[in-house]
C-alpha cells in the first residue's frame, strides 16, 4: 500500500473517531461532517511519532488546545477519541503498537 492510501486511511480513521467524540457539540447543531478537517489533518501528521494510544491523546490535546485556545483538551478528555483511533490504526495495519 503506498503513502498516499495509508494517509487516506488514516484520515478516515481519525476523523471518524473525532466526529464520535464532537469536544464543541458542533454536529449536534447541524455542523458539516468535516468540521474539524484541520485538526484531523495535523494529529495525522503528527501518527508517525506516536508510539502508543498514551501519546495519541497527546497528541489530539496539543492539537485541540492549540485551535481553539482552551485548556479544557487535556490528555484525559482526548483518551477516548485516542482509544478509537489507535485500536482503528492498529486494526488497519497503520500502526505497531510499541
Amino acid at each position: 500500500m503506498n503513502s498516499r492510501s495509508h494517509y487516506d486511511q488514516s484520515l478516515a480513521i481519525v476523523s471518524s473517531a473525532i466526529r464520535a467524540w464532537d469536544p464543541l457539540g458542533l454536529a449536534a447543531d447541524g455542523a458539516p461532517p468535516d468540521e474539524y478537517a484541520q485538526e484531523v489533518a495535523r494529529i495525522v501528521a503528527r501518527i508517525p511519532r506516536c508510539r502508543s494510544e498514551a501519546e495519541l491523546a497527546a497528541a489530539i490535546s496539543e492539537v485541540f488546545s492549540e485551535s481553539f485556545e482552551s485548556d479544557s483538551f487535556t490528555v484525559a478528555n482526548c483518551s477516548e477519541p485516542a482509544r478509537r483511533a489507535w485500536t482503528g490504526l492498529v486494526g488497519a495495519g497503520l500502526l505497531q503498537p510499541a
